[in-house]
């Protein structure tokens, strides 16, 4: 997995900041495309599945700010813990009925991103939400996702594996 730092490192300019009622992944962006068709459906709507989005500008830059709040990454949620046959069907479910909806707002679904480092779980309801990326491809972090459900799958439990 030596290739994901590259992968982030070339792709964005992302930081967490809290304040004193949430969290929020920042993604820095050149420019905020006001008039840019996936930039105003993720910034106006209430996506299931996707992480909740605002815009803000900053000393002359644009960020997006997702809110994490209460969420935390699946890298970091199964670090020490296996992912059952039930955990990888669930993802994969919400995964599924995540692309029907970015389909129902006509959001192409190289936005989404599969990287597990951008995939967070809500500890209260243990439901999945995705970073969608206006402004870029991402079709190559289905690998990323790939690689960590590898590492992370239960070898003991065979429906897992399988």
């Amino acid at each position: 997995m030596e290739n994901r730092a590259e992968y982030r490192e070339e792709k964005m300019e992302i930081s967490y900041k809290s304040d004193y009622r949430h969290n929020y992944l920042t993604v820095r962006c050149d420019e905020i495309m006001k008039d840019n068709y996936k930039f105003r459906m993720l910034t106006r709507n209430d996506i299931h599945g996707l992480l909740p989005v605002s815009e803000r500008m900053i000393n002359g830059e644009g960020y997006l700010y997702y809110d994490v709040t209460s969420r935390q990454k699946i890298s970091v949620f199964h670090e020490n813990k296996l992912m059952k046959a039930e955990d990888i069907k669930r993802l994969i479910s919400e995964i599924e009925n995540t692309l029907e909806v970015l389909n129902k707002f006509m959001l192409p679904e190289e936005g989404l991103i599969l990287d597990p480092e951008y995939i967070f779980m809500d500890m209260d309801s243990k439901n999945y939400f995705f970073r969608y990326s206006p402004f870029e491809n991402f079709a190559d972090s289905k690998q990323l996702l790939s690689e960590f459900l590898i590492e992370k799958v239960d070898n003991e439990d065979m429906e897992a594996v399988e």
